[in-house]
């Protein structure tokens, strides 16, 4: 009696036992996985604004991103995730050029002044850092910090003509930037997988340049005098939809 007792104690247990490793494995799972999305970026803080006055104005606007991300499980619900993006936050237009045009003429007390803008605002991001989930059936929160650089491939190249009073020509330029700079950033995230294999993300991610943001260069100024623009920083939102693939 108390052999079959024994028995069916051990067969109960190893019931217990696979029932909750069945159960184990059907409970969602973070899993691994690498991205391509785009969207639009915003420009934020100084990096949009058009104030003459203050020299790290940035005059950037909206534009386009495109990333390409990873995310690679640690343990549970912990990974480790990268992100490599580019971004165009365009060129100073008309009514840029004509804000600079007066602030230098009015700084000058020239007679006239002519501001021409060319290149555009681009860029990449290279981050890393640490990003938890959060599982609801096929639907995956994710809330995410990181750091890592971001290099300039081009900001806008101002050329300042001004003419005095007594017709005395002056000329000096603002330099397209390519410097790089430390960046921080977060983000969440919104998942969701069709298969097993594919899914869709959709995400808000926030980057901002450390101290002082990226070098500009200019030329020689007999004067310093109006605006002399020497760094920009960079903050900037972005939203993205992208396809995931699960591995």
């Amino acid at each position: 009696m108390m052999k079959k007792f024994t028995i069916a104690l051990s067969l109960f247990g190893l019931s217990l036992l696979a029932f909750n490793a069945k159960a184990q494995d059907d409970k969602p799972q973070v899993k691994s996985y690498i991205g391509i999305s785009s969207g639009l970026s915003y420009p934020l803080g100084l990096f949009k604004s058009t104030d003459y006055n203050n020299n790290k104005s940035g005059f950037g606007k909206k534009g386009v991103v495109i990333a390409l991300d990873g995310s690679f499980k640690l343990y549970n619900n912990l990974s480790l995730t990268t992100i490599f993006s580019y971004q165009d936050h365009g060129q100073l237009n008309n009514n840029d050029e004509t804000i600079l045009s007066n602030g230098y003429r009015a700084s000058y007390n020239d007679y006239t002044s002519t501001v021409t803008g060319s290149n555009r605002y681009t860029s990449l991001a290279l981050m890393l850092g640490p990003q938890y989930s959060f599982l609801f059936g096929k639907f995956t929160v994710d809330a995410r910090v990181f750091g890592g650089f971001i290099k300039s491939l081009s900001t806008p190249q101002v050329e300042v003509d001004l003419t005095d009073f007594d017709n005395k020509f002056s000329y000096f330029t603002q330099y397209s930037s390519s410097s790089i700079k430390l960046a921080y950033g977060g983000g969440v995230g919104l998942r969701y997988n069709i298969t097993d294999g594919i899914g869709f993300a959709l995400r808000e991610t926030l980057y901002n340049t450390v101290s002082d943001g990226l070098k500009i260069e200019n030329s020689t100024r007999t004067t310093t005098a109006g605006r002399v623009q020497t760094r920009l920083p960079i903050t900037e939102a972005q939203t993205t939809l992208g396809i995931l693939f699960n591995l």
